[in-house]
């Protein structure tokens, strides 16, 4: 007799065992279904993993990473300096980002008026090597690059 162990959480019915066979599927005899939602189960995977590359490697982004890489422990304020044409609402943007992304660190000093810095955290520290790689691979490439561009 087969058990099917339902769990209920308020608008969700999620049949486990269900769950189960469909992750499996392509080990049954109709592997074109199953090999569909192993597919579908690998491109959901990376378009998470596109998603954190987008956040990481929007322009912005990059060069505030590189700012906090390259000063350390920096103001808003410090920060907006160092990057000319970046608008208020577009660094508040991205630092949250970049902190929800646990990749800048947000401190607030208890002092009037508040006082805040942004860091890097350990996280941002590991990814600034391979920035500091793709950075320097765009200025060795960049004039080959531009010569394609000029005859295309």
């Amino acid at each position: 007799m087969r058990k099917n162990f339902r769990r209920t959480s308020g608008n969700r019915n999620i049949l486990i065992q269900d769950f189960i066979q469909r992750i499996c599927h392509f080990h049954t005899t109709r592997r074109i279904i199953g090999s569909r939602l192993i597919f579908g189960f690998i491109t959901h995977i990376l378009k998470c993993y596109l998603n954190i590359l987008s956040r990481i490697s929007s322009k912005w982004a990059m060069l505030i990473l590189l700012a906090l890489d390259a000063n350390g422990a920096m103001r808003f304020g410090a920060i907006q300096k160092c990057l000319d044409d970046i608008s208020q609402r577009m660094l508040t943007v991205t630092l949250r980002s970049l902190e929800e992304d646990g990749l800048v660190s947000r401190r607030v000093f208890p002092e009037v008026p508040p006082r805040v810095e942004y860091a890097l955290t350990a996280r941002g520290t590991e990814l600034m090597p391979l920035v500091k790689n793709l950075v320097n691979w765009a200025i060795a490439n960049g004039p080959a690059i531009l010569k394609g561009r000029e005859r295309a």
